[in-house]
């Protein structure tokens, strides 16, 4: 795939001669804008709002406060007449300690709710209020205390009746001056919260007028931008759906007509683009066929047919081969078991006798003998296969040659042996460091390893210095200096250069030999690891080789999947303009009906989204990347592929069901992969119930720890006896099945460190489990 395939935005308009035109944005720069300008719309909407309640709050502010003076004064009246009353009572009991804790406690409390009273009356200033109120509380205020005190000492004197003379002559007074207070304060307060009462009136009348007109202005700038964007996108929408349709009958050479340099131009570019690889990848789909004829005589491996109740055998060419009979018209099972070694005629007879009576697969390995003493090898597999129910029972299989094989099995297990006593015989290569700079050991093996001569002796220090690679050997210089100053033993890997001119990477290890606290050396040992690096590269680019094969099937899927995912894109669109039409309906009327607009115009809001989400999610599918792994929520997963598969499962009179458990841990993984992996299984189930209808079910639920998913559906269930071969590569059952999607998601599921398996339903259908790990994060 070249990165001109691959560019589908055109060049920039901004070059000279050129100007901006608002219809050469992009659809999200578009949408952007339009929410951009409706949220503005909205915050003057609400700042004007809160200026009207800020007006109101204002004159309830006042309000409050009238009535705060009045209870301030309030409070200081009842704590005179409280007084007087209380030290009445105390007067006459004649108790010293009661009076006069009592005294003090209400001089005290009638201090505090004085100064409360010109706090709340000083913070109250007003034209209208009488300067003489403070004078009088502070008069009030000051003439108590000394009161309190006075007949404090009485009370210590023991004179109670010049105690009980004062609270019957000079309280009284005050009682009169505190409720002259409270009249003049209540009707100041009365005039005051008249005045509020009337200005929150004023503001409210206010409010009813100022929010309608502000709304009504607010809508229909949403509903003409909401019909301006609509109108951008339903036109190549439209195109797309029309390729879309030709796509799907098959008619590969239909172009989109791209026009524009947003999103949909985009999309209409790799729809084109999609289309042309599926035109070659039908190519080669048809080539494939061809192949496989030459792919059975390079494998060895031939196809049969053995009807049961006639005993008749057909073979292909290549089984013919193996078999070394020359082609006939017709073979019977009697004679193709004349060809079965005499020691294995028996036990194949009562194998494949057996499938026939219980209708099962047979998979078994036996011997051939020809007619020259030659012994093969072959594996025969077999499965029964109706074509209606009243045809008789006919096993269609294959047989290969697997004599190779077999001969690489027994030369493996002689060779096994041989390496199992030579690695008990085997020993590592091994040597010994001299903390004065030379090596007093040094093993045959790291001789053979290093590509020196053993007859010269342990390498010097310089001469082991030179072996190693010229990028390497100033830090492993660094390594050995290291070791000597700190008495530290190493675990290093390194390149040496062999005299050969060989390169190989070394594992060193090596630890120090400490006596009496004084450093003897050290000791240790080397191995040779130029397969595990090569091992490593092979990984690589299997792992590389893996995400093409991904990208490849995803993009198949997709364009299989066109016409359902035009219609998708259909539904959000057309029912976003039926919205639209609606809003401006009701704006028409006379008077406007604001209720329903709103309503109409977050319709258009919530379609729109959803058009934007399965765009997003389509090109997501098509982008190829490398692995991205994050915490995701594969509910989530689910939930973003379920409604792209909704019209694909509705042509067949497919219902689909989720059972999603709350609560599941998020999952360390690439999301791409993971839908690819939901999208294959989906839509494999929806295939098999293709001719018949049924209900397809993605469940997920917490099994010993971890997230288990499954898709199941009501079809006609799993071929038997190949139940694991169908995650093999190639292997489909499918007529036009590449075999790829579920190798590609067991592998990806895999990666993830989870397993993938499938079982038949106790009805009818299959289910597809896969389990995901856990992490925590």
């Amino acid at each position: 795939m070249t990165s001109a395939a691959l560019n589908v935005n055109s060049a920039s308009p901004s070059g000279p001669g050129n100007h901006f035109r608002l219809g050469e944005w992009k659809i999200g720069t578009l949408l952007t804008v339009c929410f951009a300008t409706i949220v503005v719309l909205m915050v003057l909407g609400d700042i004007i709002t809160l200026s009207q309640f800020n007006r109101v709050e204002q004159r309830a502010s006042r309000f409050y406060q009238a009535d705060q003076k009045s209870l301030a004064i309030m409070h200081v009246y009842l704590d005179v007449v409280t007084f007087r009353e209380t030290l009445t009572s105390l007067a006459q009991d004649q108790n010293p300690g009661e009076f006069t804790s009592q005294a003090t406690s209400l001089r005290d409390n009638f201090l505090k709710d004085v100064a409360l009273a010109q706090q709340s009356l000083s913070s109250a200033q007003e034209a209208s209020q009488d300067p003489t109120i403070l004078n009088r509380v502070e008069t009030v205020r000051s003439a108590l205390p000394p009161q309190v005190d006075t007949m404090l000492e009485l009370v210590k004197a023991g004179d109670w009746q010049a105690v009980r003379f004062r609270l019957a002559g000079q309280v009284p007074p005050l009682i009169g001056l505190s409720s002259s207070l409270v009249a003049d304060v209540e009707k100041q307060v009365g005039e005051e919260r008249a005045q509020a009462l009337e200005g929150i009136q004023r503001a409210q009348r206010q409010l009813y007028v100022v929010l309608p007109l502000t709304g009504v202005v607010i809508l229909i700038m949403a509903a003409m931008l909401g019909w301006y964007a609509t109108h951008r996108i339903s036109g190549p929408l439209a195109q797309l759906d029309a390729a879309a349709q030709a796509l799907a009958r098959g008619e590969f050479e239909y172009k989109v007509a791209v026009d524009g340099r947003d999103e949909l131009a985009d999309l209409g570019r790799a729809f084109n683009y999609a289309a042309e690889q599926l035109h070659k990848l039908y190519d080669v789909i048809k080539r494939s066929e061809a192949y496989l004829s030459e792919a059975q005589r390079l494998s060895h491996t031939g196809s049969f047919g053995w009807q049961v109740a006639s005993g008749s055998v057909y073979w292909s060419a290549e089984t013919f081969r193996i078999f070394e009979v020359e082609p006939e018209a017709q073979l019977h099972l009697d004679a193709v078991m004349q060809r079965v070694h005499p020691e294995d005629r028996w036990n194949v007879r009562q194998i494949i006798d057996s499938a026939a009576r219980e209708k099962k697969d047979f998979d078994l390995e036996h011997r051939l003998l020809m007619p020259g003493g030659l012994v093969k090898h072959v594996r025969a597999v077999g499965h029964p296969s109706f074509k209606n129910e009243s045809a008789s029972l006919e096993f269609v299989g294959v047989i290969t040659d697997i004599t190779e094989r077999k001969r690489a099995e027994n030369a493996l297990q002689r060779s096994q042996f041989y390496i199992k006593e030579g690695q008990r015989v085997a020993r590592m290569g091994s040597w010994a460091y001299d903390p004065g700079g030379f090596f007093e050991y040094w093993s045959e093996e790291l001789f053979q390893i290093y590509g020196l001569d053993p007859h010269k002796g342990a390498p010097t220090l310089e001469q082991y210095l030179a072996v190693i690679h010229p990028q390497d050997r100033e830090s492993m210089a660094e390594v050995i200096k290291a070791m000597l100053l700190e008495r530290c033993g190493c675990d290093v890997k390194k390149r040496i250069l062999r005299s050969d001119g060989e390169l190989r990477y070394i594992r060193c290890v090596g630890i120090p030999v400490v006596e009496a606290d004084a450093l003897k050396g050290f000791l240790g040992t080397a191995i040779d690891v130029t397969e595990q690096e090569q091992l490593e590269q092979e990984r690589e680019r299997l792992r590389q080789l893996e995400a093409e094969l991904a990208h490849t099937n995803r993009v198949s899927m997709l364009g299989e999947m066109a016409a359902s995912l035009a219609h998708e894109l259909k539904q959000p669109l057309a029912a976003a303009i039926t919205s639209a039409n609606s809003c401006i309906e009701w704006l028409a009327h006379e008077p406007p009906n604001l209720e329903r607009a709103r309503a109409a115009a977050a319709r258009i809001d919530k379609y729109g989204n959803r058009a934007a989400e399965i765009i997003d999610h389509i090109r997501s599918l098509y982008r190829k990347s490398p692995s991205q792994r994050e915490p995701v929520n594969v509910n989530e997963i689910v939930h973003e592929i379920f409604p792209l598969l909704q019209s694909e499962a509705s042509r067949y009179s497919i219902a689909m069901r989720l059972e999603l458990a709350d609560g599941l841990p998020r999952i360390e993984a690439d999301r791409v992969q993971l839908q690819q992996v939901f999208m294959n299984l989906m839509l494999n189930a929806i295939e098999a119930m293709q001719d018949t209808g049924g209900e397809l079910a993605v469940t997920s639920r917490l099994q010993e720890g971890q997230p288990l998913f499954a898709v199941s559906d009501t079809g006609m269930g799993l071929p038997e006896g190949i139940a694991d071969q169908i995650f093999s590569a190639f292997f489909t059952t499918k007529p036009q099945g590449s075999g790829m999607g579920l190798a590609i998601s067991r592998s990806i599921v895999e990666s993830h460190g989870g397993r993938l398996w499938a079982t038949a339903n106790d009805g009818r259908g299959a289910t597809f489990y896969f389990t995901l790990p856990a992490h925590p994060l």
